[in-house]
């Protein structure tokens, strides 16, 4: 793994118990929080593979044109809207294929309300591949929406094409959300948006509030929501670690 960033202590830890909700997808095909007990379900014909991983619509070598096949996670209601900070961390390979604005994770809510894809209304996503800043930052990229704030849009040039990558999404209530990479800080805006203020009825791994983008191509090895909002350095010792190494 990359080095952690200058100023951190050796070994900094995310605050004991901040852990609320751990997904590790090697529970016999059942999406388990071993934690809360927050459990999902697999939709559209998602599956665990042999190695423990999560895999969502995996490619067709032989039809690279092929329509989407529409898997993904349904998580349950929640997940964010009582805590104060939250980070969610995902560790996951994209396959590269696909075109823009797949969903890493989305969670929310559409205009259509609980269950429909039809517009996003009200949510946080990270997404491997974006369209930001007219194609400057078209990688890695985060967007958090609720109605009555501005938009948070968190870009870069970062490529997860292919490998194993430590996603983060790092949002301090009414303060600041950020996007990390490896536990290297991407980007970072100021916001006045609370998580209470995120209406999460759609809390999705694969698919998006908007149901003209496309579904995530690739697998997960791990999901973990913390009720913190973790810094560069409890995240790089969250990588060393491992992803199915909590402590």
């Amino acid at each position: 793994p990359p080095e952690p960033p200058e100023d951190c202590l050796m070994g900094e830890e995310p605050p004991l118990g901040s852990l609320v909700h751990r997904y590790s997808f090697d529970a016999g095909g059942n999406v388990v929080d071993s934690i809360k007990g927050s459990n999902g379900t697999l939709e559209g014909g998602a599956m665990f593979g042999a190695d423990g991983t999560l895999v969502l619509n995996p490619p067709d070598p032989n039809n690279p044109n092929a329509p989407d096949t529409k898997q993904f996670v349904n998580l349950p209601n929640g997940i964010v809207h009582d805590l104060t900070d939250v980070t969610v961390v995902a560790w996951t390979t994209w396959s590269g294929s696909g075109a823009a604005w797949q969903r890493i994770f989305d969670f929310g809510v559409s205009l259509g309300g609980e269950g429909q894809a039809n517009g996003g209304r009200s949510y946080i996503c990270v997404m491997p591949f974006t369209g930001f800043d007219n194609q400057n930052k078209p990688g890695l990229g985060a967007e958090m929406k609720v109605p009555g704030f501005p938009t948070v849009t968190l870009a870069s040039t970062e490529d997860m094409d292919d490998r194993l990558a430590q996603v983060a999404f790092s949002f301090k209530g009414g303060v600041s959300a950020a996007l990390y990479l490896d536990g290297t800080r991407l980007a970072m805006q100021a916001t006045n948006i609370k998580p209470s203020d995120v209406d999460d009825s759609n809390n999705w791994l694969g698919k998006s509030q908007y149901g003209d983008n496309p579904y995530y191509k690739g697998t997960y090895e791990e999901l973990r929501v913390y009720d913190v909002a973790l810094n560069g350095c409890q995240l790089h010792t969250l990588l060393v670690r491992g992803p199915q190494n909590p402590d």
